[in-house]
């Protein structure tokens, strides 16, 4: 670390980060759960729908997932904000502690493999919010 910061400097930042990345745990884990969610939510309301294919019902029951994933993916796109914001600060921690070469996990975690995983997210939310917009126009225009 820089020569500047105190002992009492250095154990406030040690234990912000370990504070931070338990927080940041906690973040990915819920927009995990967010996807379950969606999943499940989408699942249940056209198993639903393809149960109890009731004339009127069904018009506007068809366009709840699309709701909900919208919604749900909006939330996973604010916590998705906030690790960004938090893997900056990381990396401005880790700088200043001037490690050599590529230590430091902000360092390590800037490659091919962690770029794949975010854009699969962005496909996963991409896919299910399109099917849960196509799908009901196709079902209305084939009733």
């Amino acid at each position: 670390m820089n020569a500047d910061i105190s002992p009492e400097q250095t154990k406030y930042l040690s234990d912000e980060m370990d504070y931070l990345r338990s927080a940041y745990m906690e973040a990915v884990r819920e927009t995990r759960v967010l996807e379950r969610y969606a999943l499940v939510a989408t699942g249940v309301i056209w198993s639903w729908l393809a149960v109890n294919d009731a004339q009127g019902v069904m018009g506007y029951i068809v366009w709840f997932p699309a709701i909900i994933t919208w919604l749900l993916g909006l939330r996973s796109w604010g916590i998705f904000k906030l690790l960004l914001s938090l893997r900056r600060y990381f990396a401005l921690v880790e700088q200043s502690a001037e490690l050599p070469g590529k230590l430091g996990w902000e360092k390590h975690k800037v490659d091919d493999r962690e770029r794949f995983e975010v854009k699969t997210v962005w496909l996963f939310w991409f896919v299910l919010q399109t099917l849960t917009l196509v799908i009901p126009i196709v079902i209305r225009n084939n009733v």
